[in-house]
């Protein structure tokens, strides 16, 4: 019993940690192209992917509950 509840909470806190290194990897991507594009539509577009990790899972959490 107490090896699978060690193995059961592995899984979920290494799946946590490779969750936020994707969202990392994708934020620094979308910073990157909005980098790119002409200085009036850079800061909007900046604007549009500044949620942090907690935020965005809040709100991942809520869409996947509808």
């Amino acid at each position: 019993m107490r090896t699978s509840t060690v193995v059961i909470l592995a899984i979920f806190v290494l799946s946590s940690c490779s969750n936020r290194a994707i969202y990392d990897t994708v934020q620094a991507n979308q910073r990157a192209d909005c980098q790119q594009r002409p200085p009036s539509q850079e800061e909007d577009c900046l604007a549009q992917h500044q949620d942090s990790f907690a935020e965005y899972t809040e709100k991942r959490n809520e869409a996947l509950k509808k």
